[in-house]
């Protein structure tokens, strides 16, 4: 696959990734930029079997390398809202409710650890399979499997105990 097929065929899932890690568009954009140049200079010397895969890994680590450059902490990840495809026909009341509740699944999530919400994210707002995810995170399967199982754990429990307050 060429590189520029490969640009447009994930450039938009890496912003996404990118953006939720660093929380600020520029920072974001500058990552994609590096992580598309150093998939350039490496493609030809790796034998990848799946490239959105390696391209988070990729992505990960030039996260990594910037915030350990600027020295910064890493923050919480941050979910990025994926409209539902129904969401046009949706009330404004309707779509402010929905707004309200996504924000507090997006407290929950900031509230779990970090490898849990990594996992998370990865697996139930990525769509990636559990080897794509742990090779991501550099995790054996099962390590993988359960840091998503906890940090799912983790968000039900807090989900149940907002909703007996609420009550």
């Amino acid at each position: 696959m060429e590189i520029d097929d490969i640009y447009k065929n994930y450039m938009y899932d890496l912003y996404r990734y990118l953006f939720s890690l660093s929380k600020n568009h520029h920072t974001a954009e500058d990552l994609v930029q590096e992580t598309f140049y150093r998939t350039y200079l490496s493609l030809p010397e790796q034998n990848i079997t799946n490239i959105k895969a390696w391209l988070f890994k990729v992505a990960y680590h030039t996260f990594i390398d910037d915030t350990r450059k600027n020295k910064k902490q890493i923050p919480n990840e941050e979910i990025e809202r994926l409209k539902d495809k129904e969401s046009s026909a949706w009330t404004p009341e309707e779509q402010v409710l929905q707004n309200e509740e996504y924000q507090q699944l997006i407290e929950m999530v900031h509230q779990l650890r970090p490898k849990h919400q990594h996992a998370v994210i990865l697996c139930d707002l990525h769509e990636l399979t559990y080897e794509e995810g742990a090779q991501i995170m550099e995790l054996n399967i099962n390590s993988f499997k359960s840091n998503l199982y906890r940090g799912r754990q983790a968000l039900m429990s807090k989900l149940n105990e907002r909703r007996n307050q609420d009550e």
